[in-house]
C-alpha cells in the first residue's frame, strides 16, 4: 500500500525543490538530491561578460570553488608569465612572457594561482649582468613561463640574451655580437595579423633578435626581445633592434568595460634594444605591441621603459651613454603577468 503523503511534507517538497512527493516519506526524510548548484570566488576582479563569468588575477591568490552535486564546470583559462627585463648599455630588450590558453580546464576543488613578476633590469655597473628573467606564471598545473633577460654589450660572457617564454635580445658589442635568446614553451604564440612580426607556427616560443657589433660603437646596438606573436628583430648600424610584436586575448576575454593588456587586449610584447652612439640619431626602438618597452636612446637621451603592468611585455634595453656616465644606461624592468579565467555562471 503507497504511503499517505501529509500536506505538510507535500510543502517542504515544494520549499526544497523536490518534484515527486515520493521524495518524501510521513518522517520528511529527503531520498535523493536534486542540488547542481556551483560558485567560485577569487581575484582581483569579477564580472560577467557576454554570459560568462570572468575572475582575473592581477596579482597572486586562489580561486575558491564551491560545487554540489554535478555542479562542477569547466573554464577557458588565459595565461602570461612576467616579462624578462632589458640588458644595459646597449642592452638586448626583455623577452616577453610566455602567453598560453587552455580551453575545457576542470574547476572542482580550489586553485592556488600565482601571477609571474617582471624581471628586473640590467643595472649600469662593472661586472655587468643580463637583465633578470620574468617570474613564471601558474593557475594550479597550468604553466607560462617567464620572459628571458636582454643581453648587455660589456662582456662576451653577458651579451647573448637568455631563454624564455620568449628570448631576450642580445647586447650589442666589439668584436661579436649577443645572441638572442631562445623561445621555450607551448601555447598560444602565433597572431597571423601582426603588423610587423608574423611569428612561426604555434607551439614555441620566439627568439630574441642579435644584437648589433663592430669596431665603432656606432654599430653596437640591443636586439629586440622576443614576443609573444613574433621574433624580435636584429640590431643594425642605424638602430637598435625593435620588439617582437605580443598576440591579443580570446574574444571571451574582451570585455570593453574591464580593458587589459595594450590597447585591444594585447599581451606579450618584447622589449626595444638599446642604441648606441650613432650620428645618424635614430628614434630609439620600439617595444612590440602588447605592453614591450621602448629601447633607450643616446641622443636626445632618453631612458629605457619598463614593459606595461599585467601584460607580460619585456623591458627595454638600455642605451650607450658616454662618459662620465660609465657602463651605459640600465636596462628597464619587464611587466608582471596576468591570469584570467572565463566560464558559464549557474
Amino acid at each position: 500500500m503507497a504511503p499517505i503523503k501529509s500536506s505538510l511534507a507535500r510543502s517542504v517538497g515544494r520549499l526544497l525543490g523536490v518534484q515527486k512527493d515520493t521524495d518524501l516519506s510521513l518522517r520528511g526524510d529527503v531520498q535523493s538530491s536534486r542540488d547542481r548548484s556551483f560558485s567560485a570566488y577569487g581575484g582581483n576582479a569579477e564580472y560577467t561578460y557576454n554570459g560568462n563569468k570572468i575572475h582575473t588575477f592581477t596579482s597572486s591568490g586562489s580561486l575558491t570553488v564551491f560545487s554540489a552535486g554535478d555542479g562542477s564546470k569547466t573554464a577557458t583559462v588565459f595565461i602570461v608569465g612576467g616579462g624578462g627585463g632589458g640588458g644595459s648599455g646597449r642592452g638586448g630588450g626583455g623577452g616577453a612572457g610566455l602567453v598560453r590558453t587552455v580551453p575545457n580546464v576542470p574547476l572542482t576543488v580550489p586553485v592556488s594561482v600565482t601571477v609571474g613578476s617582471g624581471g628586473a633590469g640590467s643595472p649600469a655597473t662593472s661586472p655587468s649582468v643580463r637583465g633578470g628573467n620574468g617570474g613564471d606564471s601558474s593557475f594550479g598545473t597550468i604553466h607560462a613561463a617567464g620572459g628571458g633577460g636582454g643581453g648587455t654589450a660589456e662582456s662576451t660572457d653577458v651579451s647573448p640574451g637568455n631563454p624564455g617564454g620568449s628570448g631576450g635580445g642580445g647586447g650589442g658589442r666589439a668584436g661579436g655580437p649577443g645572441s638572442g635568446g631562445g623561445g621555450v614553451g607551448t601555447g598560444q604564440q602565433y597572431n597571423p595579423d601582426s603588423p610587423r612580426h608574423p611569428g612561426p607556427a604555434p607551439g614555441s616560443g620566439n627568439n630574441g633578435g642579435m644584437g648589433g657589433s663592430g669596431n665603432s660603437v656606432s654599430q653596437r646596438m640591443g636586439g629586440g626581445g622576443g614576443g609573444a606573436g613574433g621574433v624580435g628583430d636584429y640590431a643594425n648600424n642605424q638602430g637598435g633592434g625593435d620588439g617582437g610584436d605580443g598576440v591579443q586575448a580570446p574574444p571571451i576575454f574582451r570585455d570593453p568595460t574591464n580593458p587589459y593588456g595594450e590597447g585591444t587586449f594585447y599581451f606579450g610584447g618584447g622589449g626595444g634594444g638599446g642604441n648606441g652612439q650613432t650620428n645618424s640619431y635614430p628614434p630609439a626602438p620600439l617595444g612590440g605591441n602588447g605592453g614591450g618597452g621602448n629601447g633607450g636612446n643616446y641622443i636626445p637621451p632618453t631612458a629605457a621603459v619598463s614593459g606595461d603592468v599585467n601584460t607580460g611585455g619585456g623591458g627595454g634595453g638600455g642605451a650607450y651613454a658616454p662618459p662620465p656616465s660609465g657602463y651605459g644606461q640600465p636596462g628597464s624592468s619587464g611587466g608582471s603577468g596576468i591570469i584570467m579565467i572565463a566560464y558559464a555562471p549557474d
